[in-house]
């Protein structure tokens, strides 16, 4: 997760994924850039899950978000490397945040981790 100030969101402290706008067009290709900007971790395209999209406010515009989830082992050294690292461009002030996944509901209001959340959890039910 990353934390980023967000001046229509009260909470100055809120935990998101990393997230971009299509330069190219091609999900993949965006969340694969994103994930390194914002977080430092180098993933590939195969290291991602494809979640589907949503449409956060559809009564308000017509925003598309497309989820994804990253199945990659990390070491723990990976993990101590970017724990509360400053991510981005120059411009935005991210800070790496490290979440368990079963904890994730807990920690944020961000309804593009709740979805993908979501998401990834029916991919991977038995139900």
């Amino acid at each position: 997760m990353v934390e980023q100030p967000r001046v229509a969101v009260p909470d100055s402290k809120l935990q998101e994924l990393p997230a971009g706008m299509l330069d190219d067009g091609v999900g993949v290709s965006t969340a694969v850039r994103e994930i390194l900007e914002e977080t430092g971790i180098r993933v590939e395209g195969g290291d991602l899950v494809d979640l589907g999209s949503v449409y956060p406010s559809p009564g308000a515009c017509d925003e598309e978000v497309g989820l994804y989830a990253c199945e990659k082992y990390v070491t723990e050294e990976e993990l101590e490397r970017v724990k509360d690292r400053l991510g981005g461009l120059s411009d935005e002030l991210i800070t790496v945040r490290l979440v368990r996944v079963c904890d994730l509901w807990r920690q944020t209001s961000d309804m593009k981790a709740l979805a993908a959340l979501y998401l990834w959890d029916r991919q991977n039910s038995e139900i």
